[in-house]
């Protein structure tokens, strides 16, 4: 009623949602129009200008040394970068011209106490643009791999408490009874959940997560990989961190 009555100037928040929900599930610009006639949402022309908007600060306020990052990353904190491949199978006449490209996200533990002073963002004036040029070549920087080059075997750690090893044993076994006897109605988590639960009593906190920029070259291509550990290379300097642990498709780089 308040959009409808407003006429669209007063835009709710379920308004935005929605059409960014559509979006990202169907990307079909008709059913987008077709909520906004119905006064469901804003209009897919109004979502161009908001991903506009957000996006020009951000730029403005990188330089051209560091990667974009969220807001919710700060510098000084260990943090994981985890990088995979997303792919957008659109639907096309041949099959062909699907997007493959590499996503990635930057994982932070929560901390508590005072934040280090975030940069002021800079203003932009407004205006209806609903894009953008692009600040680097979209394309990615041919890689010839050489010989591999790996780093050096650890050894192995040797967990001499045998009370740890006894209470892991039964609750392993614990576990693994009960899912035996509740076979049809299974009220007991997997083995990781199961684990969550029976552990001390140490309070699971919730970590911040940032969606770094996308790579726009698919996950089997070696340059890309190279690309990967380029980026991640160029965050951990924006971080101001000494090291910085890596991850694809859950094997560490």
């Amino acid at each position: 009623m308040v959009f409808g009555v407003s006429g669209g100037r007063q835009k709710p928040p379920e308004h935005v949602l929605l059409p960014y929900a559509v979006k990202s599930l169907t990307n079909t610009v008709e059913l987008i129009q077709i909520l906004n006639r119905c006064g469901h949402g804003i209009a897919y022309s109004q979502l161009g200008e908001i991903n506009t908007a957000l996006c020009l600060p951000k730029l403005v306020a990188t330089s051209c040394n560091e990667v974009p990052l969220p807001h919710n990353i700060r510098p000084f904190i260990s943090t994981t970068l985890a990088w995979d491949n997303i792919d957008r199978l659109e639907e096309t006449l041949s099959g062909e011209g699907t997007s493959h490209p590499i996503n990635g996200i930057a994982v932070q533990a929560n901390h508590f106490g005072p934040q280090p002073p975030s940069a002021s963002e800079p203003i932009i004036v407004k205006s209806k643009r609903r894009s953008m040029e692009s600040v680097d070549d979209e394309t990615v920087p041919i890689y010839n791999a050489g010989e591999r080059c790996g780093p050096h075997t650890r050894g192995y750690v040797e967990v001499k408490l045998n009370q740890i090893m006894e209470c892991a044993w039964r609750k392993n076994l614990l576990w693994v009874l009960v899912r035996i006897h509740a076979s049809q109605k299974q009220s007991v988590p997997s083995w990781t959940g199961f684990n969550i639960l029976v552990r001390n009593n140490q309070e699971v906190a919730k970590d911040n997560v940032g969606y770094l920029p996308t790579i726009n070259a698919p996950a089997t291509n070696m340059s890309a990989v190279y690309q990967v550990l380029i980026k991640s290379l160029q965050i951990k300097e924006t971080l101001n961190l000494q090291s910085s642990c890596c991850v694809r498709s859950g094997t560490v780089c």
